[in-house]
């Protein structure tokens, strides 16, 4: 089984009240990362999960654990109040805080350095897939198989209403411009978006706010109640830096929060 066959059967999920604040995405439930994606926000989820080659550009804040695959490069810290697992050669800017364990591959580098409250490991973690396999076992063996068809329901299940995993396929992009996946999008309700969706098709939830625009080669769906005020976010097309994207959205009211 490979990562790719996990994140491309899932395709771009993005679930219920996930919401894209400043610097980070919000998450009620879990985050899986595919190989080679780039993200511009650093994530906040119950657990998150990198594979290989993987940029982020942002803090990562877990309630669980944090995996993070080789070769890739985290720019913020890391905090999580569980274990965090580095494979071999990635790279973290900020500083690493872990309530618990830390297990780290060879040649990892950690410039802020590191808090631990448990025990350190230097070895090469289990990789990202592995890990999700044995975790299907062990519900094998000692679960039921109701267990498990639920474990794989919430994994590649297209219903939004309860999916609280957000998948990330493989090579995709997401940054206050774009949000862009070689693969189908499924958004859920009550979410909070930013940027231009490019996604082969797209089927969305209700009551969600998107600002920015959506271009699909297939079907585009959604039920009612999305609030979809473009016009005034975006010059024409035209690209914009980072820093003219953060003005535009702050101008527009986008990150003043309700009292």
């Amino acid at each position: 089984m490979e990562a790719k066959a996990i994140t491309e059967l899932k395709g771009l999920i993005i679930p219920d009240h996930t919401v894209m604040e400043e610097h980070s995405i919000v998450v009620k439930g879990d985050v899986i990362v595919g190989n080679y994606a780039e993200l511009g926000y650093g994530l906040i989820a119950d657990m998150i999960v990198a594979g290989e080659h993987v940029k982020i550009n942002g803090n990562l804040i877990s309630q669980n654990d944090v995996r993070i695959d080789m070769w890739s490069e985290i720019q913020g810290e890391v905090r999580t109040k569980s274990d965090a697992y580095l494979g071999e050669f990635v790279k973290i800017s900020g500083k690493l805080f872990a309530s618990g364990n830390l297990d780290v591959g060879n040649n990892v580098k950690i410039n802020g350095g590191y808090e631990v409250k448990g025990w350190l490991v230097v070895r090469k973690p289990l990789p990202v897939v592995m890990f999700i396999f044995l975790y299907l076992m062990a519900l094998l063996q000692f679960g039921s198989k109701e267990e498990v068809e639920k474990a794989l329901d919430e994994l590649f299940s297209e219903d939004t209403s309860d999916n609280k995993l957000m998948s990330i396929p493989n090579r995709a992009k997401i940054d206050l411009d774009t949000i862009r996946a070689n693969t189908r999008a499924i958004i859920g309700s009550h979410c909070r978006l930013l940027g231009n969706f490019r996604s082969r098709s797209m089927f969305m939830g209700n009551h969600v706010t998107l600002f920015g625009s959506i271009r699909t080669s297939g079907d585009y769906n959604h039920w009612q109640g999305m609030h979809y005020p473009r016009e005034s976010l975006f010059n024409q097309g035209k690209s914009k830096s980072r820093a003219e994207q953060q003005n535009t959205w702050k101008n527009n009211g986008i990150f003043n929060r309700s009292p």
